[in-house]
């Protein structure tokens, strides 16, 4: 899959602002938005297995996982399964979304 960057910070938006979270953005975006802050996921990105992204987040320590974009759902198979994986290791996941793609197939326990 393409990853556009991984790291830990805090969130700063919603319900977890302020919660320290890993955040997976993903590139590749389905919009060209003006306000995009940022651009550089639209595109630009690493190949990363599922496997190794897993490994990565799990080897970081808070519980709050943001898998965001770029747009993820883009890449929703992987997502899924990333969710999924992550959500039975004990972390809580949320994908930020621009939602112009359904969320059908995600883990119900994943809030968007």
């Amino acid at each position: 899959m393409k990853i556009a960057e991984l790291f830990t910070s805090l969130q700063g938006e919603g319900l977890t602002s302020g919660y320290p979270t890993i955040f997976v953005r993903l590139a590749g975006c389905n919009l060209s938005c003006s306000y995009c802050d940022t651009p550089a996921g639209r595109q630009e990105g690493e190949e990363m297995s599922v496997d190794d992204v897993i490994q990565r987040v799990l080897a970081e320590k808070p519980s709050c996982v943001c898998i965001t974009g770029g747009e993820p759902l883009l890449q929703k198979k992987d997502v899924a399964e990333i969710s999924s994986r992550l959500i039975n290791a004990g972390k809580r996941v949320i994908i930020e979304t621009n939602g112009t793609i359904p969320f059908d197939g995600l883990p119900e326990e994943v809030s968007i």
